[in-house]
């Protein structure tokens, strides 16, 4: 009786771990750009929406009194109806901080590119908006800016085309304001994956890092067996 239900709870583990891996994320991705002023949103879906949680894009402003940037961040808990905003204020030392500590991690981790490429290899874009409104003042320089942005659109929808799966036909749209200078920027993105391919590939890099730290403190005893000889 014991062995039966043992393997009944492990059948029904087991049925739950192949769900789970298949099981796909969807991300909605919504960035909203006027002049200076930045909205947007994302929102991770699960199980067709049944479970969802949203996080909004966080405003950011440069503070010239203390040479800082200031944005509002969203610490309100998974799946959790209550939202929770803290102002947070960063200054240009420690945003330098966070991107040296960014780039050690990518350094440490060799295969990261080989890694991310595999991943990302078995990411669909269900959906890609991206509309674009802009003007300098001057009709000639806005002509020729209006080039650069379909080139850049361009270039944009062939590298993420060779490193994704893209379902649907990207709608761009580049509109010249010649009247006054403006800004105005709208992407829309669907983005979905399995939540298998997510963990695999962040297991590799956790194996390799753990590799690399084995193979780190060995060369450090080394050494230092070496000196102390």
């Amino acid at each position: 009786m014991v062995w039966l239900i043992i393997c009944a709870v492990t059948l029904i583990l087991l049925g739950i771990g192949v769900v789970t891996y298949f099981l796909r994320v969807s991300c909605h991705i919504h960035v909203l750009q006027a002049n200076l002023h930045t909205n947007g949103e994302l929102q991770v879906k699960l199980l067709r929406g049944l479970l969802k949680k949203t996080w909004d894009v966080p405003a950011i402003r440069f503070d010239e009194k203390n040479l800082s940037f200031v944005y509002v961040e969203d610490e309100t808990k998974l799946f959790s109806k209550r939202k929770q905003k803290k102002v947070k204020e960063e200054t240009p030392r420690d945003i330098e901080s966070r991107l040296k500590d960014s780039k050690e991690l990518i350094e440490g981790i060799s295969h990261l590119g080989t890694i991310l490429r595999k991943f990302l290899a078995t990411v669909r874009v269900e959906q890609w908006k991206w509309a674009t409104t802009f003007g300098t003042g001057d009709a000639a320089v806005t002509g020729i800016a209006a080039g650069v942005a379909w080139t850049l659109k361009a270039f944009m929808l062939q590298l993420v085309s060779s490193y994704t799966q893209l379902r649907e036909r990207p709608h761009f749209q580049v509109t010249p304001f010649y009247q006054a200078p403006v800004f105005y920027m709208d992407v829309r993105c669907i983005v979905t994956f399995q939540i298998g391919h997510a963990i695999r590939a962040l297991l590799k890099m956790w194996m390799h890092s753990k590799k690399l730290q084995k193979t780190s403190s060995r060369n450090e005893r080394t050494e230092h067996v070496t000196k102390g000889a």
